[in-house]
């Protein structure tokens, strides 16, 4: 039987310390019929030309050098020239399994699915691990299963590097990332299983995610902040919508990820400075009063004390204090 092929997406950019272990992590693969589109986003290191030397040396690997666009059109741009009969993700600083390709075929292939995924291994620069457990179990979902599971995140991320697309079927429905919005992987998705007649889940490590000091989406400057304010207000509205839309059913999932991701704007607007971004601070908190009852039953998937959330409706001037010892996450 033929094997399909298998293309892999890698945006590059300012990439020289991580890249050829990332770049090697696919030459290892123990699935051979694959072409890995390594696509320069207008890196001012030596990323470009260590993109140039593996190609020299494997014609499986082919490199696109563009003026730097950002992540999501890097991603775009590797799409459109992707041979394959399936597309995966893979980012500059991180590493796939040895198997990660062959499980992800084999699965996409025995159940006639759009999308194959797996689980993720997250490690720190100093290579400790974050130890999570993986039960190795394998499940078919139709698009209703697997958007529900998807709201949930208990038992699939939301991240586009650890799945395996049919080419087809994201061109079929004219699946893209949207340019200059952040978390692009989160709005991919959500299209994606949107139209997914099937995705199947294996849960197992594929990819090995490193967490970095230096991460960009960690520090932010004033002009970056407001992008990540803009974007952060636009998915949560634009998924909400949408899932009211389809799956009305699935509703109260949606308003929980918005309140999540309103506490991880909320902690983030009043470490800056909740003066300068009044505007959205406000929008915030009117948004979560107005949800109360939900917000105080789902206080515990966010991350948040009773007080905390109790805080948020009758005293939001003080918030600042508890947000300082808040444990929650951002973009």
């Amino acid at each position: 039987m033929n094997k399909k092929l298998v293309s892999i997406i890698m945006p590059v950019y300012q990439a020289e310390k991580f890249l050829c272990d990332t770049i090697n992590s696919v030459l290892a693969q123990t699935y051979s019929n694959w072409e890995l589109i390594l696509v320069d986003d207008g890196s001012t290191d030596s990323s470009g030309e260590i993109c140039d030397t593996y190609a020299r040396k494997d014609n499986r690997i082919k490199v696109v050098h563009q003026l730097n666009a950002g992540q999501a059109s890097a991603r775009n741009s590797g799409m459109d020239l992707a041979k394959g009969d399936y597309i995966g993700f893979l980012d500059n600083d991180d590493c796939y399994y040895p198997d990660t390709v062959r499980i992800l075929e084999s699965n996409i292939e025995d159940a006639d699915a759009d999308i194959a995924a797996g689980s993720y291994v997250a490690r720190y620069e100093n290579g400790k691990f974050i130890h999570n457990t993986h039960s190795g179990a394998v499940n078919v979902w139709n698009n209703y299963e697997a958007m529900k599971e998807f709201l949930i995140r208990e038992s699939m991320d939301i991240y586009v590097w650890t799945k395996l697309y049919r080419k087809t079927f994201l061109d079929k429905y004219h699946i893209r990332f949207e340019v200059g919005r952040c978390d692009e992987d989160f709005l991919f998705n959500s299209q994606a299983f949107l139209y997914s007649s099937l995705t199947v889940m294996q849960d197992s490590p594929i990819y090995l995610y490193t967490i970095r000091d230096a991460s960009t989406s960690r520090t932010f400057r004033d002009q970056q902040f407001l992008k990540y304010l803009e974007g952060t207000f636009y998915r949560v509205n634009e998924i909400e919508q949408m899932v009211v839309k389809h799956y009305s059913s699935l509703a109260y999932l949606a308003k929980r990820q918005k309140i999540l991701y309103l506490f991880m704007i909320l902690s983030v607007i009043v470490k800056h400075d909740r003066k300068k971004y009044a505007n959205y601070y406000n929008e915030v908190i009117t948004y979560l009063r107005k949800n109360k009852r939900q917000m105080l039953a789902e206080r515990k998937y966010c991350g948040i004390s009773f007080l905390g959330a109790l805080l948020i409706i009758v005293m939001p001037s003080i918030i600042y204090f508890y947000f300082k010892r808040w444990k929650g996450y951002i973009c």
